[in-house]
Order: C-alpha cells, then structure tokens, then sequence
C-alpha cells in the first residue's frame, strides 16, 4: 500500500473518531472544567493508536512492532526523554519569575501565602498542614517527584494512544528530513487538538486564539519529540517523554501567580521560550557531540518525499 494511502486512511480514522469524541461531549452539554472533562480527554487520546494498529494490520498486513517502533529495551534516551518534561517546569518558572506582573512561589511560605486567595478560609488550615506535613520539603518539589512516577508508569501507557499515530506510524510513512518530517508531524497534532482547545483545555481564559497557538507549540515541540524517537529507537521513549509532560504541566500555574494562560505555563508565553531552550540544546549536541547528527542529515528519497528546492 502507498505511503500516501496509509497516511490518509490513519488521518482519516483518527480525526473522525477523536472529533466525534468532542463533538458528543459538546451536544451532551458537559463543560470542559467538569468531572467528565478528564475521562473525555483520555478517551480522546486512543484514536491515533487504534487508527495506527488497524492502517499497518489488517489494512497494509506490515510489521507492526517494527514499523511503529514498539521496542520495549531500554536505553539512555528513555531517561533523557523522561528528564525533560522536570526541565521544561524550572525553565518555565524562571522565565515566569522574569514576566512583569508575575510571582514565582519559592518554598513553602511563599506557596501558602499565593494558596491563601484560592483556598476557601474554612479549608486553609488543613491545607495548610497539609503542606507543612512534608517533612519541610518544598510543595512544588514533591509535587514534581510524584508526577515524574506517574508520567513514567501510567501517563506513558496512556500517551502511547497517542505516540502510536504521530512517532510511530507518521515517523515511519513520512519519509521527509528531520525538519519537515518534525514541521508536517506538529502541524497534524496541533490541528488534532482544534476541538478540545476550542472547549477551554490548555487555554481556558482564551480559546479561540489558543487554537492558533496549540498549533505553534506542537510545531516547536515536534522537533523534540522527533529527536528522542529517532535516538531511542523506539516509540516508549515518545511515550515517556508525553506522559510525564502531561503530569507535570499543571505546576508551573499552581506555583504562579499573575499573568494568563498565553503569557505563563507551558503552554504560554514562558513555555515557548522553555521549549526553545531545550530545542537548541539538543541542536547543540547534535551537531557538536553526536557522531551522526539527524538534525542535519539528509532525507531519504521516497514517494513522500518533495521535490528539489521546496
């Protein structure tokens, strides 16, 4: 089967099937901020896994494991891709701290004193024993450690419903450099999350614009997660690094106080600039470090491929 064909048929499965998922939220009158907006959202997740599975199975009757890149050995890039998503919240909270208007919580006083506006006052003082009761260690930190366990366990299960479509079967079919596989592969998960942005998720105070932006933010993150897939070998390591991402991208708001969802967070202003970072420190070891840099290489020529000069 053409690669062109298998990537329509999986295109066509997953934006249908995960669509349908939010448009039957919507019609059943559920908000985004309600219980069933995190059952709805893992649900929403599973399509591109399914669509992945049924395109290189029954459909084009391929190598599965193989060409989707499902090997479960370790290596190093496992735990590079696990470490970035920690990364990301301290180089967002720094450029959080360096916004006009905005305050960073640092140690326990600081976190319950930016607590104390949004804890009703007849739970303040469980709360707050709550937070002292750690041992005196800082809120955000334990915070941190606990969703690094949950990223690298039952996060990565889940995010491999997405990681199946876009490092496994999209890395695969889309036989383009490094770059412009990265570029189509970001554009294609950004658009994928039009219907839940535009309910509030990720950019509740603005979604309409958050759309536009969800778009950027998948397209400079692709790049990243591009580069684990590729040096890992394997899809886990895409998993990984989207599980932990996911458990771990509440902190920077519940440490931060002022600003809005386009300026802090990982997905605002700080975020990007974060992202950037982590980007160019990659290209710096490809292209300084790395025996064979990807990030440079050439692509091999396929029927996916563009023409000279593009």
């Amino acid at each position: 089967m053409p690669r062109r064909r298998k990537i329509g048929i999986f295109l066509a499965i997953t934006f249908v099937a995960s669509w349908s998922i939010a448009a039957t939220f919507i019609a059943l009158g559920y908000a985004w901020d309600g219980p069933m907006a995190q059952a709805v959202g893992m649900l929403f997740m599973m399509p591109p896994a399914f669509a992945a599975l049924i395109v290189k199975g029954p459909l084009a009757k391929e190598p599965v494991a193989g060409d989707l890149g499902l090997s479960l050995r370790p290596n190093r890039w496992w735990l590079v891709a696990w470490l970035i998503p920690p990364a990301l919240v301290g180089l967002t909270l720094t450029v959080s701290a360096a916004l006009p208007g905005v305050d960073v919580a640092l140690g326990v006083d600081s976190f319950l004193e930016f607590w104390r506006e949004r804890v009703p006052p007849e739970h303040m003082e469980q709360f707050e024993r709550e937070v002292r009761g750690s041992g005196g260690m800082d809120p955000l930190l334990r915070m941190l450690l606990q969703a690094m366990v949950a990223g690298v366990t039952i996060n990565a299960i889940v995010a491999l419903g997405e990681e199946l479509g876009w490092r496994g079967l999209l890395h695969h079919e889309i036989a383009l450099g490094f770059w412009k596989k990265s570029l189509v592969i970001g554009v294609i998960w950004g658009v994928w999350h039009a219907p839940v942005i535009a309910l509030g998720h990720n950019y509740p105070d603005h979604p309409a614009a958050g759309v536009g932006l969800m778009v950027l933010w998948t397209v400079l993150f692709s790049p990243v997660f591009t580069y684990v897939r590729e040096r890992s070998g394997s899809v886990a390591s895409a998993a990984i690094l989207h599980g932990t991402l996911n458990a771990v991208a509440g902190l920077p708001l519940i440490a931060t106080r002022g600003g809005s969802d386009l300026s802090t967070g990982l997905n605002g202003f700080a975020g990007f600039v974060a992202i950037a970072a982590v980007l160019g420190l990659l290209f710096l070891y490809d292209r300084f470090v790395s025996a064979e840099p990807l990030m440079t290489r050439r692509p091999v020529r396929s029927d996916l491929s563009l023409p000279e000069g593009t």
